[in-house]
């Protein structure tokens, strides 16, 4: 879901929120993990990485686009936590992640304090995003939202996989998928089938509606869609993983891909890749961009009401609710599930179409080698990742 928060209402509503587990007491050696967040400043990251600076008691890097705001968080979490100081980790470099030098350098100066410090990546959680926003062009003129939330973190995840010890998590969302009935518009219609059709329609953003609201929803439900394919195969190749409810058959065809299993990390067995969907948060204001913040104040107070109508339940979560389910996914990477896709806490099937044979053998394929391409990934930063 979106990085940005209703202010003032909600940050006081989770500073005050109690935490509905704890962890393993197998869990001992979790001072000195590090999780790193981007958009971490708001909405769900922000109330994540609350959450893990207190129940991990491990370094909580704050990858955020706003240096400002993220030293106030820190400082937030030291003093109404208690949090020993130090944990969590404002570097002085923002990542901007629509931004092919901002996502590099960041990644460098994270990648130098990890080695300084003597320290790996148990969790790279993608958070960051934005939602149905206007057209707008990033300075290659790549379509923005297609740029943040997806391009971005793909290149940072290659940037800093050989730091990586642990499980990357990309935060996606149910409307990716069309049998869910969301009321955004399926991201399957004309879809691209080929590499000159995805650079118009993802890289560019010109997707099959009139520009406006349906075209900025289809860009956002496209970028989520794209995020549940870049975690599947990320995971083929780190490992050969592949994702959970695929048929005999198509299991078979992703095994006898090129490039599976073919990591040359020597900690490459260890890591895993999975894709989360937190629900509709109606404490971002996600709402707040698209009516206003009045109407979006106004249905955050109505979440109560709105969870007690059947349809709206399967959508709403509380912020509460999706932190904890994303915490215990970052602390506890050893759940059995190496390449998946989690909804409340457990893996369950994502879209038809991103389990289909088409969509791992060939698009997940394409979209993988076209992201190389377009981030602009070095030969030598591709060695290093060991792919």
């Amino acid at each position: 879901m979106l990085s940005y928060l209703i202010p003032d209402v909600v940050c006081a509503t989770l500073h005050n929120c109690e935490y509905s587990y704890k962890p393993s007491n197998t869990y001992m050696d979790a001072s000195e993990s590090v999780f790193v967040i981007t958009g971490a400043t708001h909405g769900l990251g922000r109330a994540c990485a609350m959450e893990l600076a207190q129940v991990s008691g491990g370094y909580v890097v704050l990858a955020c686009r706003n240096l400002s705001d993220a030293s106030k968080l820190a400082n937030t979490i030291y003093k109404d936590f208690n949090v020993k100081k130090g944990r969590v980790i404002v570097l002085e470099e923002p990542l901007n992640l629509c931004e092919e030098t901002s996502v590099r350098k960041y990644a460098l100066l994270l990648s130098n304090w990890l080695k300084s410090n003597s320290k790996t990546i148990k969790t790279l959680i993608n958070n960051a995003g934005l939602g149905q926003v206007p057209f707008s062009t990033n300075s290659r003129g790549y379509e923005m939202v297609f740029a943040t939330n997806y391009l971005g973190h793909f290149m940072l995840t290659i940037l800093l996989l050989p730091h990586i010890h642990g499980r990357i998590i990309n935060v996606s969302s149910g409307t990716h998928d069309p049998d869910l009935e969301s009321p955004l518009p399926d991201p399957g219609i004309a879809y691209p089938k080929t590499e000159s059709e995805y650079v118009v329609q993802a890289l560019y953003g010109q997707v099959p509606f009139a520009e406006g609201m349906k075209a900025r929803e289809m860009r956002y439900t496209r970028t989520k869609l794209f995020l549940v394919l870049f975690t599947y195969e990320l995971a083929r190749r780190v490992d050969g993983s592949y994702p959970l409810y695929i048929s005999n058959d198509v299991k078979k065809a992703v095994r006898d891909l090129p490039y599976g299993d073919s990591c040359k990390l020597p900690d490459a067995k260890s890591l895993s890749a999975v894709a989360i969907d937190p629900g509709l948060l109606l404490e971002t204001n996600m709402f707040s961009k698209i009516f206003g913040p009045i109407i979006a104040f106004i249905l955050w107070l109505l979440i109560p009401l709105l969870r007690m109508i059947p349809y709206f339940r399967r959508w709403i979560r509380t912020m509460k609710e999706s932190s904890h389910h994303l915490t215990k996914l970052a602390m506890f990477p050893d759940l059995g599930v190496t390449a998946g896709y989690f909804v409340d806490g457990k893996a369950v099937p994502s879209s038809e179409f991103s389990l289909s044979l088409d969509g791992l053998t060939k698009h997940a394929v394409m979209l993988w080698d076209l992201s190389i391409q377009w981030s602009m990934l070095t030969d030598k930063e591709i060695e290093a990742a060991g792919l």
